[in-house]
């Protein structure tokens, strides 16, 4: 192993690189930033909600990439086509009884406002729509499961696929690592998770995380009754010293540090110090963009 200025270099080197992808015409800049950012989800939406006293280990990521179905407007979920669009993030907080569901904008200009009509209808079904999300889901599952699975060993295991349907919802649904399971098991397993979050006082709020304010929320979002339920979660608002600093307590001093163990896989002196490295390179991106006038700038 190097010494501490050797990973020091290597820090540098991988800033810039990202940062100059970012800046990369036609580069999909949110498969950066989903992989820096992705772990600190669950405790952004907390930080927003809570402020820095809140626990972190109540909000659960369970999936991403989460597949939902584009006709909510069919009343039979059984008879509407698999075609999807994927969510981001979609993290849960079993106490407040609520679904986030969370997309990541690298730039103000992929905002789509089609994408955030559907989600309304998300939060104005409330569990009526839950009820439609996992529907949907379990036959997507179903579906995608019947290659990977038989009553004893699978004859073939399609990686990916399996690791975008299980990874996360294994852990919350029950669902194990092991592939010698009957696909039954696994359905029936997300079965019970989707039964326990689809009674009446489950709800939907919408979470936009973003580098800079995204103006066309207010634009769009025309029922007032919606204000509390769509979130814009602005890291540029971290640049205040007192608000950075409360977040960075938010995860360096949390009473139970199982909570970071379950929600987030590592140790929450792991976590402050993984945070503050990507801190460096979010806030040096946003220099940039100040420097040069590209806040604007769309992939």
């Amino acid at each position: 192993m190097g010494d501490s200025s050797d990973f020091q270099e290597f820090y540098e080197l991988v800033k810039n690189w990202t940062i100059k992808d970012h800046y990369t015409p036609q580069y999909r800049s949110e498969v950066i930033w989903d992989m820096l950012l992705s772990e600190f989800v669950p405790a952004l939406i907390c930080y927003k909600e809570e402020g820095e006293k809140g626990r972190v280990g109540s909000y659960r990521l369970i999936a991403k990439e989460f597949p939902i179905s584009t006709q909510m407007d069919k009343k039979d979920v059984s008879k509407v086509s698999l075609s999807n669009a994927k969510i981001d993030y979609l993290v849960e907080n079993e106490e407040k009884k609520c679904i986030y569901i969370v997309e990541l904008k690298t730039t103000n200009a992929s905002f789509d406002h089609k994408q955030f009509a559907r989600y309304v209808e998300y939060i104005n079904n409330g569990p009526k729509s839950l009820a439609f999300m996992w529907e949907f889901y379990y036959r997507v599952l179903d579906k995608n499961l019947k290659p990977l699975y038989f009553e004893g060993r699978p004859e073939k295991c399609d990686e990916d696929r399996y690791l975008t349907h299980v990874k996360y919802l294994q852990q919350v649904s029950e669902i194990t690592e092991c592939r010698y399971q009957s696909k039954d098991h696994v359905t029936n397993a997300f079965s019970k998770f989707a039964e326990d979050r689809s009674d009446s006082n489950w709800h939907v709020k919408v979470v936009y995380i973003s580098f800079y304010e995204i103006d066309d929320i207010a634009k769009y979002n025309k029922d007032s009754r919606n204000t509390e339920q769509v979130i814009n979660i602005v890291l540029n608002d971290l640049n205040d010293s007192e608000k950075s600093s409360k977040f960075s307590r938010l995860i360096e001093n949390h009473k139970n540090a199982e909570d970071y163990d379950s929600a987030i896989g590592c140790s929450k002196v792991e976590m402050t110090k993984a945070w503050l490295s990507v801190w460096c390179i979010i806030s040096e991106m946003m220099r940039y963009d100040k420097d040069y006038g590209l806040k604007d700038l769309s992939n």
